[in-house]
């Protein structure tokens, strides 16, 4: 089957990080020639985790 192909999901993951890194140079360039000013905030994720509310979103991006 084609599930069964260890190379299949290789493929897949790669294809899915090149989609979300596209995603995010198209979307960083927009912001940085539509706005003036960009702030950047170090967040804490390890006490973000804790929130039961966040931490299944955090950690699908993670």
């Amino acid at each position: 089957m084609l599930y069964e192909n260890p190379t299949f999901f290789r493929r897949l993951e790669k294809k899915l990080a090149n989609v979300r890194t596209d995603y995010l140079q198209k979307i960083s360039t927009t912001i940085i020639k539509n706005d003036d000013v960009i702030e950047i905030e170090d967040l804490q994720v390890s006490n973000m985790l804790k929130n039961h509310q966040l931490s299944k979103a955090i950690s699908e991006v993670l």
